[in-house]
């Protein structure tokens, strides 16, 4: 035998025992945690179209900010199950959005759209609402959504949940903050929307993102070593709880150099996001509704109190005004939150966002936030019987 050949050959039988003592480990702590039942699941999956999306069927806790049982329906969603054929007689609602529709932070029955269709089903509506929403969804994620899934529901009006805390940074490749590896993008070229799917191109970092997305649902030990991330998160949530929440420059105006050019770019692709989903509801009688989500910052008790006064103008209510100026042109109507609840929060120093265990003032919203949020659409919106034409969504006017 060749020396080389040899080694290779002692070495193999040196190792083998150690591989084979590591392998039964693993199955081992596998089998333990599967027994005493330890699982801390995750729910998102890559999908071909938008990236990612939410594992249908998929159930268990959350806990890392907030908490809920949640429970994804058969087509992949945090929602419950709904026929595709309308009921006769039922004014159908459907809701886009990211994180703050999808709301895993807080139970199923008290987020904003839930609270909605009780609130007009005890008004005597014939209401149903459906939830589309996944957690850091872009405009363009949104779009695609509405064109695979929502359409075939035939709803009478859509409401987008647009957050401006990372909605506009997530419609450009290069100004996006999401950490998340699969995500379509839409760019305009030549005054044409045009998709941007590079997210699909094979890579070393692409196979082994897609390998653990795909791991964490068959495996506990998987499972514990996300987990472990998720306190570290959690965390850092608390650390920075302790200090006031900042702005995120979302205004062209307030950024300088190359950064105003993103973001002056990042706002047109958006603009022009809202534009196609208007024009592709007009298209079938569908109306359209933009809820403005409130940032931490701009409803935070502390920052009111001062009334903004540490901070350039404008900031707090830009991606509002530029959204209601849009709504203005294009004919849709934009619920504007933040400056509506003002008063409210100072009196009360009340809280929409964050949790005890996470810190509040920061992060998503709590039951207070949807509250509100179901509120403001309540007070914004009238859905009419679907037996009289006529009488459809009445949309009211004026600010909140």
């Amino acid at each position: 035998m060749y020396p080389a050949a040899h080694r290779l050959s002692s070495a193999l039988k040196t190792s083998l025992p150690v591989i084979l003592s590591g392998i039964i480990s693993i199955l081992l702590v596998e089998l333990i945690l599967r027994l005493v039942g330890i699982s801390y699941p995750v729910f998102d999956i890559y999908d071909p179209l938008r990236g990612h999306a939410l594992k249908p069927d998929k159930t268990g806790i959350y806990d890392k900010e907030g908490f809920s049982f949640m429970e994804i329906n058969s087509l992949g969603y945090l929602d419950v199950d709904h026929s595709i054929n309308k009921p006769n007689g039922v004014y159908r609602i459907a809701v886009l959005g990211d994180s703050f529709t999808e709301a895993r932070n807080v139970a199923l029955e008290t987020t904003y759209w839930k609270q909605l269709e009780s609130a007009l089903l005890a008004q005597g509506k014939q209401v149903e609402v459906l939830s589309f929403g996944i957690g850091g969804y872009g405009t363009a994620q949104e779009l695609i959504t509405l064109k695979k899934d929502v359409l075939q529901f035939s709803p009478d009006l859509v409401i987008l949940g647009f957050y401006p805390g990372n909605d506009i940074f997530d419609n450009a490749r290069y100004l996006s903050r999401n950490d998340d590896t699969f995500r379509p993008f839409y760019q305009i070229i030549d005054g044409k929307l045009e998709k941007d799917e590079s997210f699909k191109e094979i890579s070393l970092s692409y196979l082994a993102n897609r390998f653990l997305l795909s791991a964490v649902h068959h495996s506990r030990i998987m499972e514990l070593v996300n987990q472990a991330r998720r306190n570290i998160q959690v965390i850092g949530m608390q650390s920075s709880s302790q200090q006031l929440p900042e702005f995120s420059i979302i205004d062209p105006n307030l950024a300088d150099g190359i950064q105003r050019e993103a973001l002056e770019d990042a706002w047109q692709v958006t603009e022009r996001l809202l534009q196609e989903i208007k024009q592709l509801l007009e298209q079938r009688n569908i109306d359209f509704v933009v809820l403005v989500i409130t940032t931490p910052e701009s409803v935070h008790p502390e920052y009111l109190a001062q009334e903004f006064s540490l901070f350039p103008d404008g900031i707090p209510y830009y991606a509002e005004n530029r959204l209601s100026e849009l709504g203005q042109r294009l004919g849709f109507r934009v619920v504007t939150m933040a400056d509506s609840v003002k008063e409210k929060i100072r009196e009360q120093n009340l809280f929409l966002h964050g949790f005890e265990e996470t810190g509040l003032g920061i992060g998503h919203w709590n039951e207070a936030g949807h509250r509100h949020a179901s509120q403001l659409l309540l007070e914004s919106i009238s859905p009419g019987q679907q037996s009289e034409p006529e009488s459809r969504l009445k949309i009211h006017s004026g600010n909140l």
